[in-house]
């Protein structure tokens, strides 16, 4: 379901959360009494809920700040300004990593390009699977970056990346956050936020790559009187803190860190982000269970490697998982 330019102008409208009537909306955005009813219907479907008041008109039952270019650059520091050159936020889109590398298909492949979404109609996460992206609670962006060391010099990127992300999120609340293999971030085992990362270039050469965060900030349970269809455990940073979080914030704060650390990884490689990714990994030193290659594997989990593999004590000896062919799971007792 995408948002067409006079709901979001409606919906831009409501965002102070002042009771606005459809006469004053029609008004100000030269469209129908009609219009602005059925732009409030199609929002009240994307799980945007609009307070009808009786004689008054229309506002936003729950507070919602939309994503302002000024207000992430207010909070970003001057590092940052000055490599992410080329920003694009939508109201609405298939998916942000899409975005940055249908661009670069076409040729427009810069550096440091940031795209960011109030809401996604085919977000991805790992394994193909669909990345649920409600309009206007949580954060989806993409951001390129390249790389001067070939392919094999990004390996163990997406666990530097996911240690950024938690370290970024703490800064903000200090909370129960830890690291699940191979790079979410968790609070009291229910995922907290994902990353994708798409790679290409040649071995020895540039490599270019897209990484795609998504961060749950305030998500509701449901959309309608129907649960999300995420079929694993998911919690929020609202429900995690007890308080409402700025998005424009949270993301300032998240580019920020990434930047800063992207610069190091590509100093250093993951080497440095190995113990920052010990203090919060919630496999070492627990029994896990791992699917790999349609077989199972039980041992005990010992941290990751250089390369961002998972390190697995078995009765075989110690062996080595990636995140491209293998699964793991706490082992129940």
């Amino acid at each position: 379901m995408s948002l067409s330019e006079s709901v979001y102008s409606v919906l831009n409208e409501l965002a102070d959360g002042q009771i606005h009537s459809g006469q004053s909306l029609g008004g100000r955005l030269r469209v129908s009494r009609t219009a602005v009813w059925q732009a409030v219907q199609y929002l009240g479907r994307l799980g945007v809920a609009v307070d009808a008041v009786p004689g008054k008109g229309y506002r936003l039952h729950d507070p919602l700040e939309l994503l302002s270019y000024e207000r992430i650059m207010a909070d970003v520091d001057d590092a940052a300004k000055a490599r992410l050159k080329q920003w694009f936020i939508f109201p609405s889109i298939d998916s942000t990593n899409s975005f940055l590398r249908q661009r670069r298909q076409k040729g427009d492949d810069q550096h440091a390009q940031i795209c960011l979404a109030e809401m996604q109609t085919q977000g991805r996460g790992r394994r193909g699977r669909h990345w649920v992206s409600p309009f206007g609670c949580n954060i989806y962006f993409s951001l390129s970056w390249c790389f001067n060391r070939g392919l094999d010099g990004v390996i163990g990127l997406g666990a530097a990346v996911a240690v950024m992300l938690l370290e970024s999120l703490q800064q903000e609340c200090a909370a129960d956050f830890q690291l699940k293999w191979p790079n979410d971030v968790v609070c009291r085992g229910d995922k907290l936020a994902g990353i994708l990362i798409e790679a290409s270039g040649e071995a020895g050469g540039e490599c270019r790559v897209i990484i795609g965060v998504g961060v749950n900030v305030a998500m509701p349970a449901k959309v309608g009187d129907k649960p999300w269809p995420i079929d694993q455990a998911w919690t929020h940073l609202q429900a995690v803190t007890g308080r409402r979080h700025s998005r424009n914030k949270l993301i300032a704060g998240l580019l920020n860190h990434l930047v800063k650390g992207l610069e190091e990884f590509a100093w250093c490689g993951l080497q440095p982000f190995l113990p920052r990714w010990k203090n919060f990994d919630m496999f070492d030193g627990r029994q896990v269970r791992i699917e790999s290659a349609g077989s199972y594997v039980g041992g005990l989990a010992q941290g990751i490697d250089e390369f961002g593999a998972l390190i697995v004590k078995t009765t075989d000896g110690l062996q080595r998982f990636h995140l491209s062919d293998a699964s793991v799971r706490l082992q129940k007792h």
